[in-house]
């Protein structure tokens, strides 16, 4: 495999805007310990700024991994999980990378098992590894079967939070029957009206402007959500 170059940025949150409204009504759905929680929305309904809240009120470490067509790679997408990991967890990592340049095994079965073994060993408090942008690589048949995998066969204190803008074809029947799955939708991102209520601000160039509540309904109205 070649050496990756990180892009560090990948793996940080994107700063939130002062004035954004708190989605606390979606935060107590992301703050359920389950195995597996997916926002699927369109673009245009706030998935990343409410992500970015989530993980802002997180007392557990946790993992930012931020995708684009660059990582529509199994070896970029697992490269850059445990690259995160491991700046978290020391040593976490090393049977996994052996895994995924190992020659002779059929690759990702053997990533799997060695990736499992790694954050059950090394990964005992409550974590949370958040994939935004699925939608980006969820044609590619590798790491949907690795995600699947790890999503069924890690330890409990170790959740998946992943935005997409479409349903990602991984298993999930097994996940809902045990009630370990959150699915938050496009009609669950659209504002209410107390969230309309609250006011609104518009950022520009480092200024904040409140918008009247007359325009905000109207706003609110067309985009039937958050924007990002």
């Amino acid at each position: 495999m070649t050496e990756i170059s990180f892009i560090e940025a990948k793996l940080s949150p994107p700063a939130l805007p002062s004035g954004i409204v708190e989605r606390q009504r979606l935060l107590s759905l992301l703050n359920a310990k389950t195995r597996l929680t997916l926002i699927i929305a369109g673009a245009g309904y706030g998935k990343t700024t409410l992500l970015a809240q989530f993980v802002r009120s997180l007392k557990q470490p946790f993992v930012w991994y931020s995708l684009d067509e660059r990582d529509n790679d199994i070896s970029v997408f697992i490269s850059y999980i445990v690259h995160g990991i491991s700046q978290k967890f020391k040593g976490f990592g090393e049977k996994t990378l052996y895994a995924l340049n190992f020659p002779d095994i059929i690759k990702t079965h053997s990533i799997e098992n060695a990736f499992i073994s790694e954050v059950t060993e090394k990964i005992c408090e409550d974590f949370a590894l958040v994939i935004d942008d699925y939608h980006l690589v969820s044609k590619n048949k590798e790491i949907n079967e690795f995600l699947s995998n790890i999503t069924r066969w890690s330890p409990e204190n170790v959740r998946l939070v992943i935005s997409s803008r479409e349903m990602p074809p991984i298993s999930l029947s097994k996940l809902r029957r045990e009630k370990e799955l959150v699915e938050i939708k496009m009609e669950d991102m659209a504002f209410t009206k107390e969230e309309a209520e609250k006011p609104l601000y518009l950022q520009a160039e480092g200024w904040g402007f409140q918008i009247s509540s007359s325009y905000e309904r109207i706003l609110r109205k067309k985009t039937e959500g958050g924007r990002n």
